[in-house]
C-alpha cells in the first residue's frame, strides 16, 4: 500500500536561509545610518566644534559648591585669623577688634562697666 502524500501539509527547514544573517547585518547597518543621519539634522552644532576663543565668563552668583570641604576649611581659616588678630571695625570712629584671648583676658580681669553689679 502506498502511503498517501497530503500536499497541504507544510515543515520547517532545518536551516536557515543562507541570506537571512546578511539581511540582518544589512538592516543594522541600515538602521545605524539613519540613526546617526537623524541626530546629525537634529543636532548640527555636534558635528562641528566651536572655534577657540575667549573663555566663557563663570555663572552668576550664587555657584555651586563644587569642594565644599576646601571651602570650609578656606572659611575656617578666615574666621580664626579674624578671631586671633587685630583689625579695624570703624576707623572714623576708632573702633577696633583685638584677639578674643585678649578680649577675654581683659573681661575677666576689668569687668564690664555697664554690667549690673550683684
Amino acid at each position: 500500500m502506498a502511503e498517501e502524500i497530503n500536499r497541504d501539509t507544510r515543515y520547517e527547514p532545518a536551516q536557515l536561509a543562507r541570506h537571512l544573517p546578511l539581511m540582518l547585518i544589512g538592516g543594522l547597518g541600515l538602521l545605524l545610518l539613519i540613526t546617526l543621519g537623524g541626530l546629525a539634522l537634529l543636532y548640527p552644532s555636534a558635528l562641528h566644534p566651536r572655534a577657540e576663543g575667549p573663555p566663557e565668563p563663570p555663572p552668576p552668583e550664587p555657584r555651586l559648591a563644587t569642594d565644599e570641604m576646601a571651602e570650609l576649611r578656606q572659611l575656617r581659616a578666615e574666621e580664626t585669623q579674624r578671631l586671633a588678630g587685630y583689625g579695624w571695625v570703624d576707623r572714623a570712629q576708632g573702633l577696633v577688634h583685638i584677639p578674643i584671648e585678649e578680649a577675654m583676658r581683659r573681661i575677666a580681669s576689668q569687668g564690664i562697666p555697664t554690667w549690673p553689679a550683684r
